[in-house]
């Protein structure tokens, strides 16, 4: 796997160098200090992955993450200091997988954090883009024969994106209710709810303690719990991560 950091900070490109380099399953790590050669070494190598800072000179994190989505597509994973929800769905809509808070220095070279890291490159690294097309035409008329009751979706990274194009397409009238178990950075959840609700013509919203979802109705487990059901009712617990992950698919 060949991956690019693109950083204007030194230090975090040296000890990002030094981290993927250390791992046999990454075969060349390409750096540079801006989007503007990002674009360039995208365009003039194979990379498999990219992490990409947002606020860099020259060219920033926003337009670099366009610009190769245009060009060259290849999976991006936003790496970057101070990420708010709006920068974070920002980001996606212009063609980002996934979006990764930076941790303080002193935690990069902590296993979990290491290893966390290196498995989203790796899952990343497995996504197939492709040049943008117009979606092909569905017939998404209600049918009178309905056969669920519920439906459920669970992702991961590179989920967001996908999730918002499935509920784009779904009509007011869908006459089922859906849950969603998202993972997602800390504080993220409240400004992803916001953020399918204004693409939706569906009721996109958090759940709370205890819900009992309507037709066409959309809830979002939070973050940091899970969302269980009960006596055909979806509550949030707080009990142990599963598969380190909490809310989990699972």
């Amino acid at each position: 796997m060949n991956v690019l950091v693109v950083d204007d900070s030194a230090v975090v490109r040296n000890i990002l160098n030094e981290v993927l380099s250390n791992d046999g399953r990454i075969k060349k790590v390409y750096q540079c200090s801006n989007g503007a050669d990002a674009v360039d070494l995208n365009n003039k190598n194979e990379i498999d992955v990219l992490i990409m800072d947002i606020n860099m000179p020259i060219m920033d994190g926003y337009e670099a993450t366009e610009k190769i989505m245009k060009e060259k597509p290849v999976p991006i994973l936003v790496f970057a200091n101070d990420i708010k929800p709006d920068d974070n769905f920002k980001l996606i809509s212009l063609g980002a997988l996934d979006v990764i808070s930076k941790p303080e220095i002193h935690k990069f070279n902590e296993p979990e954090f290491y290893n966390n890291f290196i498995e989203t490159l790796l899952e990343l690294a497995k996504v197939k883009l492709h040049f943008k097309k117009p979606l092909p035409h569905h017939d998404l008329s209600v049918k009178e024969n309905k056969k669920y009751d519920l439906i459920i979706i669970g992702a991961s990274t590179g989920g967001p994106s996908t999730i918002k194009h499935i509920l784009k397409e779904l009509p007011a009238d869908f006459p089922v209710p859906i849950i969603i178990v998202q993972h997602l950075e800390k504080n993220f959840d409240k400004g992803y709810a916001e953020w399918l609700n204004r693409a939706s013509k569906l009721s996109v919203k958090l759940a709370d303690k205890e819900e009992s979802p309507d037709p066409g109705q959309v809830i979002i487990s939070p973050v940091g719990v899970h969302l269980a059901c009960k006596g055909g009712k979806f509550s949030t617990e707080d009990t142990a991560p599963i598969l380190n992950q909490k809310p989990s698919v699972d």
